[in-house]
């Protein structure tokens, strides 16, 4: 690696606010150290804007594709996982300590469902079935419940049933609970935006 003013600037400046982050322990305020003479000296470091790339490297072409194409889909169904997962803690906070009634429980849980369904239902529709089952899976993995045991859950056995024997045709399982070992490509993919 060859350095340049740069880098040797950057490392001198590293070096300095170590070394003054020690001397400052008995300095009166922050953002101050006492020099040669006793006097308290404001300090500041000002460092050019650097670009960071990202170092990961990939066995080939088709895995950066893969984890570039996996992360497109999270970014694009991100939206609808934050609301999946505020809807499911909110039925469930409001279901686990209010003693509701059956039929105003089960009131309650079809206007959540009638509100999900007018806000994000034709966009869901829309989603092809990578984006569906990376759905399924990142709502698993933020709520730490699978989608079947939360349809049965929140509506009841029957429902949960039907939706895994649909999902089951499509090749994805409902009742499928998140392995993040299982999952490492997905995994890689949170990790890098943040999550």
């Amino acid at each position: 690696m060859k350095l340049n003013k740069k880098h040797l600037l950057l490392a001198f400046a590293v070096l300095a606010a170590g070394y003054q982050a020690s001397a400052q322990a008995d300095s009166s305020r922050p953002g101050t150290i006492r020099n040669y003479t006793g006097k308290e000296v404001d300090y500041a470091v000002k460092l050019d804007e650097t670009l960071v790339k990202d170092s990961r490297t990939f066995a080939n072409d088709t895995a950066r594709y893969r984890f570039n194409q996996t992360k497109y889909y999270v970014t694009t169904i991100w939206p609808y996982v934050l609301d999946a997962v505020a809807i499911v803690n909110e039925v469930d906070y409001k279901l686990n300590v209010e003693n509701l009634s059956g039929k105003k429980r089960r009131e309650y849980i079809n206007g959540k469902e009638d509100i999900v369904k007018e806000k994000i239902d034709d966009r869901i529709k829309a989603l092809n079935s990578t984006q569906g089952e990376l759905l399924i899976k990142l709502i698993n993995r933020q709520t730490g419940k699978n989608c079947y045991s939360i349809l049965r859950e929140f509506k009841n056995p029957v429902t949960a049933t039907m939706w895994q024997g649909w999902a089951r045709v499509h090749g994805f399982n409902l009742n499928e609970s998140y392995n993040p070992d299982k999952e490492v490509l997905l995994e890689s993919v949170m990790r890098s935006l943040g999550q």
